[in-house]
């Protein structure tokens, strides 16, 4: 069961906090989201909400936003 919360640190899609460190390859993050990016045009629009907030985070990838990446795949 989800619940919506408006506690911003609950929220999946939050800022990066300052103690965050920065994802080591961003060419591996921004790679596969501009692939859920063509997936999400072609077939999958019910993920689009999700890539496109992951995608705001591309200059800036932390490892919560890459793992919230991998459970797009898995999904898919």
């Amino acid at each position: 069961m989800v619940f919506i919360t408006l506690d911003m640190n609950k929220d999946q899609f939050r800022p990066k906090d300052e103690d965050e460190e920065l994802l080591e390859t961003k060419i591996l993050y921004l790679s596969a989201i501009r692939a859920l990016m063509y997936v999400k045009n072609c077939t999958k629009h019910d993920i689009a909400i999700a890539v496109n907030l992951l995608a705001r985070h591309s200059a800036a990838p932390t490892k919560r936003y890459w793992m919230r990446v991998k459970n797009i795949f898995r999904y898919l």
